[in-house]
């Protein structure tokens, strides 16, 4: 049965845009090539030995830069599943709804230029909203697909969080011994 329906041709079409709509988000995977970015650890290392920075404002240093490339990580994954998971003209009117720019403002580059940056900002925002517990409400996942999403991303805020408390505790300590260290030499 479902031969004879590829031949004429209804499944064709509702299966192959289905695949499309599936296939899109995949070009996506080319974005992973920024993972080669956790390179960076050596470069921070570089340039702490090469600027003597105190370790204690290095070290927030990364951890900032960490936890801001993890946001970004999942407010462009976010996006995706917002795209792959819904039709355009839902995407569009949550768009609309969410939007910062007034509509007497936008011309035909607003879906190119102020459009990335809306959906960036949106995107960003919500991440930001589920990693820190606020959740306003005012942008919540509509699907099964944002929702399983959110819960990854409530995980990953957890450790997020977590890393960083464990950083700055480290940092603090590190900081009190460097200051005790002093005062015995002091002595």
């Amino acid at each position: 049965a479902s031969l004879a329906s590829c031949v004429d041709g209804s499944f064709v079409e509702a299966g192959s845009l289905r695949i499309a709509r599936i296939l899109k988000p995949l070009r996506m995977f080319k974005l992973l090539r920024v993972i080669k970015a956790l390179r960076l650890v050596s470069l921070f290392d570089e340039i702490e030995s090469r600027f003597r920075l105190p370790t204690f404002l290095f070290r927030m240093f990364r951890v900032l830069l960490l936890v801001l490339y993890i946001v970004h990580l999942c407010a462009c994954g976010y996006w995706l599943v917002k795209e792959s998971s819904q039709s355009e003209e839902e995407v569009i009117a949550f768009l609309e709804l969410n939007s910062f720019v007034p509509e007497h403002s936008r011309d035909e580059e607003y879906e190119y230029t102020v459009g990335l940056m809306n959906k960036y900002v949106i995107s960003t925002y919500f991440i930001n909203t589920i990693f820190s517990t606020v959740g306003f409400g005012d942008i919540a996942p509509r699907n099964v697909a944002e929702r399983i999403y959110c819960i990854f991303c409530m995980y990953c805020g957890t450790l997020v969080f977590g890393t960083l408390l464990s950083e700055v505790e480290n940092a603090v300590d590190e900081v009190r011994y460097a200051q005790r260290k002093k005062v015995e030499l002091l002595r």
